[in-house]
């Protein structure tokens, strides 16, 4: 009867030593999976300061065609103001013809 309970004693030790191990493999994908979830945790914040750059870069060039536009529309006027000239300088020629 000693014996036998000796034999079940060592296979309960070999039993919690087993326990011991997997819970050791169960800690050591616990400490990968914190490192991973580290990893993706700093790809986002990454990801957040990039999509905060393309912000930026966006409304500077929402600006740049702002003030592009902003030039068309002056050169518009100036060449509005140029065809002007030219219609009054057609009149005064027309004008200096006929006194001729």
């Amino acid at each position: 009867l000693l014996q036998q309970e000796i034999q079940c004693l060592s296979l309960v030790q070999q039993f919690l030593q087993q326990e011991i191990r997997c819970l050791s493999l169960v800690q050591q994908l616990l400490q990968q999976e914190i490192q991973c979830l580290s990893l993706v945790l700093q790809l986002l914040k990454q990801e957040i300061q990039c999509l905060s750059l393309v912000k930026q870069l966006l409304q500077q060039e929402f600006r740049c065609l702002s003030s592009v536009l902003q030039l068309l529309q002056q050169e518009i006027q100036c060449l509005s103001l140029v065809q002007q000239f030219l219609q009054q300088e057609i009149r005064c020629l027309s004008l200096v013809q006929q006194l001729l």
